[in-house]
C-alpha cells in the first residue's frame, strides 16, 4: 500500500532476552525518590443515575463494565476524556493489588479521575469528571525507561491519521487501507504497552523484595489476544458475537499465572471484541462476562465516517487499556 502509514517499533529491550526469556538489561534499577505506592481517595463512580438506565442486572453487578459503559457513553460535558501525561498519585497500586490478590480490582482504581462540580444552567451542582485515557501505571513513574508518554503520543498520532485518511478514500482502497493499518497498529500498542508494565512489574517486585519468577512478557500478550480480547475486521456480526462467547467460557490453563503458581484469578472477567465494517465505516465495541449466560452486549458504537477522530480514538484506546487492566489483574493476581 503505497501511502500506509510508518509503524512504531516495539523498544529494543523487548527483543533482547536471554535463554529464560528475561530482558538483557534487567538488572538496571532505577532509585525511586518516592514512596512506591499510595493510596487515592475514590470517587463514587459510576453515578447511580447512570447505573439505573442500565437494565441488565448481571450487568450492573458488575462494577467494572458499569464504569467502562459510563466512560465511553457519558457526553463530554459530564465526562472528559484525557489523553494528558503526568505524575500520578499511586502509580503501582496495580501491581500491589495484583500481588496481594485483592477481590476489589476496581479499574478507576488504576486510573487518574478527578471531580468537580459545575453549575447547569438551572443552577444547581452536576457532577462533571475528567478521565484519563491512559491508566496510572502508563502515566509518567520512577520506573520509566522508554519515555512511555511520548511513544502512547505517537500511537494517539497515529490512531487519529488512520481514521481521518479513511475518510478522505474512496471505495474499495479506504476499506484495504483502514483494515491493514488499523489491524497493524492495534498489535503494536498492545505490545509495546504490555511490555512497559511488566518491565516495571519486573522492577517493581525486585525493589520491594518479592521473590518471584517471571515468564517471558510474550507469553503475556499471547494471553491477552487469546483469552481477554477478540479483534475483527468486516465478517458477520453473530460470527464476531461468537468468537466473543467462545472466549468467555474457556476454561483456565494450569500455566495461567505468570508467577508459575497455579491458582484462579479472583473476580468476574470481562471480555473485550472489537468489530470493525471498513465498508460502512462502523466500529463496534463489544463485551460480554465470563460467569454469565448472557449475550454479547454493543457498549458503544462509533461512526468513522465523521470528522470526530479525536473522539472515537480516545474511546477505542480507554478500551483497549481497560482489557489491558482486566488482562494484568487477571492474569497476575495470585492468591497470598
Amino acid at each position: 500500500m503505497e501511502d500506509a502509514i510508518t509503524f512504531i517499533q516495539s523498544p529494543n529491550a523487548s527483543r533482547v532476552k536471554d535463554d529464560t526469556g528475561i530482558e538483557a538489561n534487567d538488572d538496571t534499577v532505577t532509585p525511586l525518590l518516592s514512596p512506591l505506592i499510595l493510596r487515592s481517595s475514590h470517587l463514587q463512580i459510576p453515578p447511580k443515575e447512570f447505573v439505573n438506565t442500565v437494565q441488565s442486572m448481571s450487568v450492573q453487578r458488575c462494577h467494572n463494565l458499569m464504569f467502562l459503559l459510563w466512560a465511553l457513553n457519558s457526553q463530554p460535558a459530564d465526562v472528559e476524556l484525557s489523553l494528558a501525561f503526568s505524575e500520578c498519585e499511586a502509580p503501582f497500586q496495580l501491581f500491589k493489588e495484583c500481588f496481594g490478590a485483592s477481590k476489589d480490582l476496581n479499574y478507576e482504581s488504576f486510573l487518574k479521575i478527578r471531580g468537580s462540580h459545575t453549575k447547569s444552567s438551572l443552577s444547581r451542582k452536576t457532577p462533571s469528571y475528567e478521565v484519563a485515557v491512559f491508566p496510572q501505571i502508563l502515566q509518567n513513574t520512577k520506573l520509566d525507561q522508554f519515555r512511555t508518554d511520548r511513544l502512547l503520543s505517537q500511537y494517539t498520532q497515529q490512531f487519529a491519521r488512520i481514521l481521518e485518511s479513511y475518510t478522505l478514500r474512496g471505495y474499495p482502497h479506504k476499506s484495504a487501507y483502514l483494515s491493514a493499518n488499523m489491524s497493524r497498529l492495534l498489535q503494536c500498542y498492545v505490545n509495546d504497552t504490555i511490555y512497559d508494565i511488566f518491565y516495571k512489574w519486573r522492577h517493581w517486585n525486585r525493589i520491594v523484595g518479592h521473590q518471584v519468577r517471571f515468564s517471558p512478557f510474550s507469553q503475556l500478550v499471547a494471553k491477552f489476544w487469546d483469552a481477554y480480547m477478540v479483534f475483527q475486521v468486516d465478517g458477520s456480526l453473530p460470527q464476531f458475537a461468537t468468537r466473543i462467547s467462545h472466549i468467555s467460557h474457556q476454561p483456565d490453563s494450569p500455566d495461567r499465572n505468570l508467577r508459575s503458581r497455579h491458582t484462579i484469578a479472583a473476580g468476574v472477567a470481562i471480555k473485550y471484541g472489537i468489530w470493525i465494517d471498513t465498508v460502512n465505516g462502523v466500529l463496534l465495541l463489544c463485551n460480554t462476562l465470563t460467569t454469565e449466560l448472557m449475550d454479547v452486549i454493543p457498549s458503544l458504537g462509533l461512526n468513522l465516517t465523521v470528522d470526530d477522530s479525536e473522539q472515537n480514538v480516545k474511546k477505542l484506546l480507554l478500551f483497549v487499556n481497560c482489557c489491558l487492566l482486566e488482562c494484568i489483574t487477571q492474569e497476575l493476581t495470585n492468591d497470598p
